[in-house]
C-alpha cells in the first residue's frame, strides 16, 4: 500500500511539471494576444494605385476586387514596395506576376499569367497569423507583419528539397517558383506550378 502512495505520489510530481511548461505557454499566448491584434492596426496596406509597376490589367483586377497590398514592418522607404513580384512562373520565358494580396483580414498569393486575366490564388491566411510574436520577457517588442512573397529558381527549390526533405519536385525545374516565407520564423513553403497545377515544395527549416 505504501509503495502505491509512493508511486502515485511520484507521478502526480511528474505531471505537475509537465504542467508547468503548458500553464505558462497558456498565460504567455493570453498576453500575447493583444499585442498582436493591436500590431495589426499598424501593418502598412498599399493600394493598388500606389503600384505603377503593376501592367494596368492586374491594378485594375486588385481595385475591383478591393485588395490590398501588405508590407513588412511599418516604416516603408519612398518608392519601395514589397510582395509584389515578377517572374517566370507559368513557363520558361513566361512574363508573369504575383502579388500578396489582402481582403478582409485574409491575404493570399494571386498569381496572373503573362499579367492579365483571372488569377490564379494560393495560401489564403489571416494576416493575424503573420504578426510576429514578441519573444523577450517583457513584451515590449512591436509585432509586425512578416509575410512575404519572393521568387526562386529551380536550383534553389532542389537545393531546398536536398536539405530539408519534403515532397519531391520534379527533376528539372525550368522556371522560377513563388516562395511564401515567414520571415521571423526563418522558414517557407515554396510553389511550383507543374504539369497544370501549383504544387509546394520545402523552403527554409
Amino acid at each position: 500500500m505504501k509503495m502505491r502512495f509512493k508511486f502515485l505520489g511520484v507521478l502526480l510530481l511528474l505531471l505537475g511539471f509537465l504542467l508547468v511548461p503548458l500553464r505558462s505557454e497558456e498565460n504567455y499566448q493570453q498576453k500575447v494576444e493583444p499585442l498582436r491584434r493591436a500590431g495589426l492596426k499598424l501593418v502598412v496596406y498599399l493600394l493598388p494605385e500606389q503600384l505603377p509597376q503593376l501592367p494596368k490589367a492586374v491594378r485594375a483586377y486588385l481595385t475591383a476586387n478591393q485588395y490590398l497590398i501588405p508590407q513588412v514592418g511599418k516604416d516603408i522607404p519612398n518608392g519601395a514596395t514589397g510582395n509584389v513580384i515578377r517572374g517566370q512562373f507559368y513557363q520558361k520565358g513566361s512574363d508573369d506576376w504575383a502579388v500578396l494580396a489582402s481582403k478582409n483580414g485574409v491575404s493570399g498569393i494571386l498569381v496572373f499569367r503573362e499579367g492579365k486575366g483571372k488569377p490564379d490564388e494560393l495560401a489564403a491566411f489571416p494576416d493575424l497569423d503573420y504578426m510576429t510574436y514578441p519573444r523577450n520577457d517583457n513584451l515590449t517588442e512591436t509585432p509586425r507583419f512578416s509575410r512575404e512573397i519572393a521568387p526562386v529558381e529551380g536550383e534553389v527549390i532542389i537545393g531546398y528539397y536536398r536539405a530539408f526533405g519534403g515532397p519531391e519536385p520534379p527533376a528539372a525545374l525550368e522556371y522560377q517558383g513563388i516562395s511564401n516565407c515567414f520571415l521571423d520564423e526563418c522558414v517557407s513553403r515554396i510553389w511550383y506550378y507543374y504539369q497544370g497545377k501549383w504544387n509546394w515544395y520545402q523552403g527554409r527549416d
